[in-house]
């Protein structure tokens, strides 16, 4: 029973079912809300999933030939966690936070947020403005805990899969990249109903600081097309599957996106032997 519940648990087939079938948006189950941001109107903000709030300026549109959301410097993304709470406490204390993401240059910025950017969820004194930050090697981490140089690290111009685990209740934060552990922060401020916990809503790239600020500010713009929040703490191979399942989607995207003259050809080349 525990290996067909890791098979079951590893399996994201649904997410692409929920795309081709253009189901609810997020797709929300009793355990997972998948935020497919590649259905937009291009050059548009309608079609947005629900329950996300842009703030700044974005945009749907096609990068490359791929469908995703564009955000310019100095925006972020708020996102509903549809899940109460767990692991003995009073908020979301055990989760799993998924981003497909693109970036044209790497520089140091915030990834997730669970607290600070509007009056409703305001952030405690001492609590860090960022629960996971990118720094300008390409490494994500946590407080001081970014992994070491052999750690698998976002690349500029390059669509990766950004995983973050937390477990409140062991103390311990985990990020992945592409579905390889990154780095892991063990630390008693990783607590329970503390700021790592999620709160009803979560933030993507917020930071207080605004264009002018010195070397604070981000001058790129994001891209992202998928992020996908998960009531628990994700096995290794879940992880791997989902950021598996992410790229297959990017393939599927790219494949669609070349001219019609190509397209039967790849089509027919990946059905023969799958493109990794």
């Amino acid at each position: 029973k525990l290996l067909e519940s890791q098979l079951v648990e590893s399996d994201f087939s649904w997410m692409r079912a929920t795309r081709r079938a253009a189901a609810l948006n997020p797709r929300t189950t009793r355990t997972s809300s998948f935020y497919d941001l590649s259905r937009g109107v291009v050059g548009s903000q309608d079609g947005k999933p629900r329950w996300m709030d842009g703030r700044g300026k974005w945009l749907f549109v096609r990068h490359g030939g791929i469908a995703c959301l564009k955000g310019w410097p100095n925006t972020f993304l708020v996102l509903r966690v549809p899940f109460r709470k767990n692991g003995g406490g009073t908020h979301l204390n055990q989760y799993t936070i998924s981003l497909q993401v693109k970036l044209l240059d790497i520089e140091a910025r915030n990834l997730v947020s669970t607290a600070g950017w509007d009056q409703w969820s305001a952030a405690k004194e001492n609590d860090e403005e960022a629960q996971v930050r990118l720094v300008d090697t390409g490494l994500t981490g946590s407080l001081d805990a970014f992994g070491d140089a052999d750690a698998p690290a976002m690349q500029p111009g390059s669509w990766h899969t950004v995983t973050i685990t937390v477990d409140t209740v062991v103390g311990c934060l985990r990020t992945f990249v592409d579905g390889e552990s990154a780095a892991q922060l063990n630390s008693s401020k990783v607590g329970k109903d503390g700021q790592f916990a999620l709160k009803g809503r979560v933030a993507l790239f917020f930071s207080k600081h605004k264009g002018g600020d010195e070397e604070e500010s981000v001058e790129e713009p994001f891209y992202i097309r998928a992020a996908a929040i998960h009531n628990r703490v994700l096995s290794g191979e879940a992880i791997k599957g989902e950021a598996d399942t992410y790229a297959r989607m990017l393939l599927e995207d790219a494949i669609a996106a070349a001219p019609l003259h190509f397209r039967r050809e790849l089509e027919e080349a990946h059905a023969d032997t799958p493109f990794p």
